[in-house]
């Protein structure tokens, strides 16, 4: 087999993600002819995949060394420093990148979204720019451009850019169109949205906030109400034999990370990847309760007539991961929009707490979205969870979770049910 057979092989064992045969495979090439740049570049990405950071690091400085001008290379390591949120190591490749390949869009998407992740938002516009001057039909560049614009609060240029592609991005410039008060256009867009994507998760976030503030008819088919669609039970006695303890213990043992940019989560770690990919005794358990569960909530609303129930997904996926808050942790206020239900189950709660710290609080308001309407109370639903409470809501339903003094950790799973195309 020659060389050329060698590396489409090794291409289509990284492309199916055998990861740890694809790494002997190139370390046999590179044992062969050590010169080709290209091999220590695979070399570089199979480690990175493998979560080999440093190793890939050096593998990719070997394939620059090869071919300064090989500007994949710097792309992928700019990748890789962006994968493990450290945007300052990755800008200086990115440009590297494009200094190289200056019609690079990719690159451009790339730079302009580790500037955004820096708050550097007029560098992070500019980049974006230059995707939609390169190439004007390609819906990316308007999307990444609108949402950019949208949080430098530039609002009546981001809406053109937002309505043209995309799912979030048409609910982002219904966001903007309540923002600036156009409620004309807001609710004229909202009538289109509502016929050509009513399944949007993000747009039924903010048609149920602005409903409330605007007191109108909420006309998003969605989930009108997200509120009456919160469940909260206590599975305890369905885990038996198991007890809290023994899914302490091996959540414990799973990987984790530090959730080191705080939008979301803060002063927290978050296991790897989907949580039900292992096959535990645990998570086997859970995964049977959650999947009964689901079907009792169906059941539960089984009448109401809004589409979160009536399109209610032929087939889903269970995706979760467990979360294992410090002192103060906490999530701050969002939604799942790749999910239909979302839920929560809770394995340790600190025993010192005070009031309604380590409260779960469902909100319509959130994203920052402007309140026109002060008089008015906006409804929310606040509760403070036991061990083996397990909740139930819609994804597109705003909630956050309030910080805890204790030096007692806090531990659950967090989940989504996520519609299969």
């Amino acid at each position: 087999m020659n060389l050329s057979d060698k590396i489409k092989l090794l291409e289509k064992e990284y492309n199916n993600g055998n990861m740890v045969k694809a790494e002997v495979m190139v370390k046999e090439l590179i044992s062969e002819d050590s010169t080709l740049p290209h091999l220590h570049n695979s070399y570089g990405m199979i480690l990175d995949k493998l979560e080999k950071i440093d190793d890939a690091i050096a593998s990719y400085k070997k394939a620059i060394k090869l071919n300064p001008a090989y500007f994949e290379v710097y792309f992928n390591m700019g990748q890789l420093f962006m994968r493990n949120r450290m945007a300052e190591k990755a800008i200086p490749n990115y440009k590297k990148t494009l200094e190289l390949k200056p019609d690079f869009v990719e690159g451009y998407i790339a730079l302009g979204n580790a500037l955004k992740y820096l708050k550097k938002f007029k560098e992070a516009i500019f980049n974006f720019r230059k995707v939609v001057e390169l190439k004007p039909d390609f819906p990316g560049g308007h999307i990444v451009l609108g949402a950019a614009l949208q949080e430098n609060s530039q609002l009546n240029e981001a809406i053109p850019h937002l309505k043209k592609f995309g799912v979030a991005s048409k609910a982002r410039a219904l966001e903007c169109l309540y923002s600036i008060k156009d409620i004309s256009g807001y609710n004229k867009f909202l009538l289109e949205l509502s016929k050509s994507q009513p399944l949007n998760l993000r747009a039924a976030t903010i048609s149920a906030y602005a409903s409330h503030q605007l007191d109108i008819e909420n006309i998003y088919p969605f989930c009108k109400n997200p509120l009456d669609y919160i469940s909260i039970t206590n599975i305890e006695s369905d885990l038996k034999p198991l007890s809290f303890d023994d899914f302490y213990k091996e959540v414990l043992s799973f990987d984790e990370f530090w959730e080191k940019s705080g939008k979301v989560t803060n002063k927290a770690y978050k296991t790897h990847g989907n949580i039900f990919d292992n096959k535990t005794k645990c998570i086997l358990k859970l995964k049977e309760i959650i999947l009964d569960q689901i079907e009792k909530y169906k059941q539960k609303f089984s009448k109401n007539k809004d589409y979160i129930i009536t399109y209610w997904p032929k087939s889903f996926h269970l995706y979760g991961w467990h979360v294992r808050y410090l002192k103060l942790g906490k999530q701050n206020d969002h939604i799942h929009p790749d999910g239909w239900i979302s839920g929560g189950f809770y394995i340790k709660i600190p025993k010192k707490k005070k009031n309604n710290e380590g409260a779960i609080r469902f909100d319509l308001h959130g994203f920052n979205y402007p309140v026109l309407n002060k008089n008015k109370k906006i409804p929310h639903v606040e509760y403070v969870p036991k061990e083996g409470d397990f909740c139930l809501f819609p994804s597109s339903l705003f909630h956050r979770t309030i910080p805890c003094a204790s030096d007692e950790e806090r531990h659950m799973i967090a989940f989504d049910i996520r519609p299969k195309n």
